[in-house]
């Protein structure tokens, strides 16, 4: 299984890469399989590494505003929204902080359009008045633990990546 994920994550990396692009790489393709979003590793793999990382936000932005449309917003769904914000910092190099700023303009602009959606459309399923209370408190500690364990994995990553491509092992440099 570890030799599997480690093929996984590694889609896209060769010899040409820097080590600071290879942690990217790691982590779209670890968070690609985490969610599933399945074409970021074709990208990855075609060496289109920034078409890779902004397709797997936009995706994941455009999920959770569907859901959060679909649900409403007694829910708070909309708030994994914030997750997408928080990965466009880990997903994006430095030099790339255009796409990782229009990323935030986009997050931003959903998150307000959703909350003003709010004001007027109750949601397309219907949610019991009984259950709206657990739910909102199991999205919310969802998120929470979303948060965390995207947070602790962002932090394995990168310390992972960092052991396997030291300049002794790959001959690459920062």
């Amino acid at each position: 299984m570890k030799r599997l994920w480690a093929e996984i994550i590694n889609i896209g990396i060769h010899d040409g890469v820097t080590r600071s692009e290879a942690k990217h790489i790691v982590l779209v393709n670890g968070l690609t399989a985490l969610t599933l979003y399945l074409p970021a590793f074709l990208l990855n793999r075609q060496r289109k590494y920034l078409a890779a990382k902004t397709y797997l936000l936009i995706t994941a932005l455009f999920n959770t505003s569907f859901a959060s449309v679909l649900v409403g917003g007694p829910l708070n769904m909309h708030l994994f929204l914030l997750s997408v914000y928080a990965a466009g910092f880990f997903v994006y190099a430095p030099h790339e902080k255009n796409y990782r700023n229009a990323i935030f303009l986009l997050v931003t602009l959903a998150f307000i359009g959703l909350e003003i959606w709010f004001w007027s459309h109750p949601g397309w399923v219907f949610v019991s008045s009984e259950w709206e209370f657990l739910q909102r408190v199991s999205n919310n500690f969802g998120l929470l633990l979303f948060n965390f364990c995207f947070l602790y994995y962002v932090a394995w990553n990168y310390q992972r990546a960092e052991r396997q491509l030291s300049p002794t092992r790959r001959g690459a440099t920062s």
